[in-house]
């Protein structure tokens, strides 16, 4: 099915950013230099395998690598056991084209609630990237940044809003997940930790409710 011939309720409302690298390109991550650029260029999670549904990999492969038990029940433990592999050599081919069509407003785990569903994420990854690369590593900045890619200003001030009346247990949580998501000394991050911390929250409110109905108007078109 062509994206054209969706309900106009369905049609994609924009690409999903990846990997800024040309269509085709290959990479064994075990190489050095090829991680480096690997892991520079990448632009959200998915570049690391968040999104089984985008990966493509040899049974083989998979099979013989066990399962991490300390990742069980984590989300990520798929990424973890695609983590071991690199050692071994993992040969990653980038397909730049859309392929498949990703539904939003369906996520199951938000039934955690909002704050303890961004941990799932940002804790997770950063977990991921100490576990396997190191916490000082490149990889492992790499892995933050795009972390704070994904979870930029507008979100977190969206969950600032959101638990305004909040229990002070899932506040507090918010705060150090804010900490944690722009906790390297990247100019970017320092500018969202100040916009955090001082756009108040009833402003922001302002702000976001004409910002959401342009784009539920933008998707019914």
């Amino acid at each position: 099915m062509r994206s054209d011939d969706l309900h106009p309720q369905h049609a994609p409302v924009k690409d999903h950013r990846v990997l800024s690298l040309p269509a085709g390109s290959t990479f064994d991550l075990a190489v050095d230099g090829d991680r480096r650029v690997f892991f520079e260029r990448a632009q959200t999670t998915t570049a690391f395998f968040s999104f089984l549904g985008s990966v493509i990999f040899k049974k083989e492969r998979w099979d013989a690598i066990p399962l991490d038990e300390d990742f069980v029940g984590s989300c990520w433990a798929h990424v973890a056991r695609i983590f071991r592999m690199i050692p071994e050599g993992l040969r990653v081919k980038y397909l730049a084209d859309s392929y498949l069509l990703k539904r939003s407003d369906n996520d199951s785990f938000m039934e955690v609630g909002l704050v303890r569903r961004y941990a799932i994420s940002i804790d997770g990854y950063h977990r991921l990237a100490a576990t396997f690369f190191g916490d000082d590593s490149s990889e492992a900045r790499h892995i933050r940044r795009v972390v704070a890619n994904e979870f930029h200003v507008r979100a977190m001030l969206w969950a600032k809003m959101m638990t305004v009346h909040a229990p002070a247990e899932e506040r507090r949580m918010l705060a150090r997940l804010e900490s944690a998501v722009y906790r390297d000394p990247r100019p970017r991050n320092r500018l969202n930790h100040v916009l955090y911390r001082f756009v108040p929250v009833t402003l922001f409110k302002v702000l976001a409710i004409p910002y959401i109905a342009l784009l539920k108007a933008l998707r019914r078109r």
